[in-house]
């Protein structure tokens, strides 16, 4: 996967860089791979669309690289199903923990 900045703006309101990026590749990239193709910290890119034309091998990404992980959660907003799905794993860890806390605690003897 070959990957060429199109467009490359700082936004200092916002605290980050917004690129537009042509990416030439046999199929569709996914995100995480697009992301570990940057070279920059994953935790700060948020890649909002990757487009391509039917029959081309040539794709357009619209990304997001934020200054600190504070910027990132301040600009961006978490969908419905993604709130859900955290807190899904927040209550079923605090679960663990309970029925780890009150499991009996048994002495192995040798």
């Amino acid at each position: 996967m070959k990957h060429k900045i199109i467009k490359h703006e700082k936004n200092p309101f916002l605290h980050r860089e917004e690129m537009t990026i042509e990416i030439e590749a046999e199929t569709t990239p996914g995100f995480e791979e697009l992301r570990k193709e940057l070279g920059k910290d994953e935790k700060l890119i948020v890649i909002k669309e990757i487009r391509g034309k039917f029959g081309q091998k040539k794709f357009t990404a619209q990304v997001y690289v934020y200054a600190s992980e504070a910027a990132k959660h301040k600009a961006e907003t978490v969908s419905r199903k993604a709130r859900k799905k955290m807190h899904e794993d927040k209550k079923k860890a605090d679960e663990e923990a309970k029925a780890k806390a009150a499991a009996p605690k048994t002495e192995a003897t040798g």
